[in-house]
């Protein structure tokens, strides 16, 4: 057998176990979910878009439409940090498209007047369970 068979020979061999030492087969895009409530200073929901903002700059917000009324929404996102928030879809009188209500300290605080942090919470996924309570409603953000 010439030197140039072994050769052959061997990466066929060394190259396919090799791989196998790399490959777990489980995949680096992990996904999980978040849910909770939606709420607006109203006597109504109006349509909302739910919005999960990555902190890497480099990487898109994932959001999904509400319907009119709608109490309650459910995001899938792939692993990594994000802040939640609630914007409305159709402008209003009195609210502009582009006001957000964040899920914040001031939501787990349970939105007194005496909770005095607005900061955006930054949640973080890392595998296939569900975050609950991400509630979107701090409207007094400022």
């Amino acid at each position: 057998m010439s030197k140039f068979t072994k050769i052959i020979i061997t990466a066929f061999i060394l190259i396919p176990v090799g791989i196998g030492w790399f490959y777990t087969g489980k995949s680096n895009r992990t996904s999980g979910s978040i849910q909770g409530s939606l709420g607006f200073p109203s006597d109504f929901i109006p349509k909302l878009v739910i919005c999960a903002d990555p902190i890497e700059w480099w990487k898109k917000k994932i959001c999904i439409g509400s319907e009119l009324d709608a109490r309650t929404y459910e995001l899938k996102l792939p692993k990594g940090k994000y802040t939640v928030f609630a914007s409305v879809i159709e402008k209003m009188e009195y609210f502009q498209t582009d006001y957000r209500a964040y899920y914040s300290e001031f939501v787990k605080c349970g939105l007194s007047v005496n909770c005095k942090d607005h900061s955006p919470i930054v949640i973080e996924i890392n595998d296939a369970s569900t975050l609950n309570d991400i509630n979107p409603q701090d409207w007094y953000l400022k």
